[in-house]
């Protein structure tokens, strides 16, 4: 078993609490569903069954959406996100020890 660093947990819980309450705000689904994948890395899932995505959502215009991707790419991960029949937002995150470790908030001086 492999333990999750602080920072990947933020950024992780972060990026799915996000997707979710964009399911909840723009979706108007009925169903939801929240899949995860354990195998040398983490694989996310999350669909639904709305009405898809608004115009400009798959490449990140709103800031969500933005700092979700920015979120998984600073742990070195993939994220993909595709509307049709509702919208599937997947990403995959690489769980090495401490290879990962960067916020994407600005330093703290001092």
């Amino acid at each position: 078993m492999r333990a999750v660093r602080p920072e990947q947990r933020r950024n992780i819980f972060l990026v799915v609490k996000e997707a979710l309450h964009n399911v909840v705000k723009h979706a108007a689904a009925q169903r939801v569903t929240l899949t995860m994948i354990w195998s040398g890395s983490l694989q996310v899932e999350i669909g639904d069954d709305g009405i898809g995505l608004m115009s400009g959502a798959e490449t990140g215009e709103g800031n969500g959406v933005r700092n979700m991707r920015k979120r998984v790419e600073v742990l070195g991960g993939a994220f993909e996100m595709k509307g049709g029949n509702g919208t599937t937002l997947r990403f995959k995150v690489p769980l090495v020890d401490g290879a990962n470790e960067r916020s994407i908030a600005a330093p703290r001086i001092g």
